[in-house]
């Protein structure tokens, strides 16, 4: 069952030891890894451009786009494409 913090003071009751870790398996002492894996963080109403470190996306053609759209904006956040399609989100 998901639990949902709001607050980065809660960051540690995350399982940092299975996000971070490159298995991806559910073990029979931890049958819910992938759920732990793939959490995500959301953020309600706002988030600073600064806190984006990159974007990743699956082809060129969305490298683009994204690329337009952030310099439109006068940003400059860097984009890669995941040329061995090895991410999962």
């Amino acid at each position: 069952m998901a639990k949902f913090f709001e607050d980065e003071k809660d960051f540690d009751k995350l399982k940092w030891d299975v996000i971070l870790s490159q298995d991806w398996k559910n073990t029979e002492s931890d049958i819910a890894r992938r759920d732990y894996k793939q959490a995500e963080f959301l953020v309600w109403d706002y988030a600073p451009v600064s806190a984006i470190e990159c974007l990743v996306v699956k082809t060129e053609a969305k490298k683009r786009i994204l690329e337009e759209m952030i310099a439109n904006m006068g940003g400059s956040v860097p984009v890669f494409v995941d040329e061995r399609n090895k991410l999962y989100y």
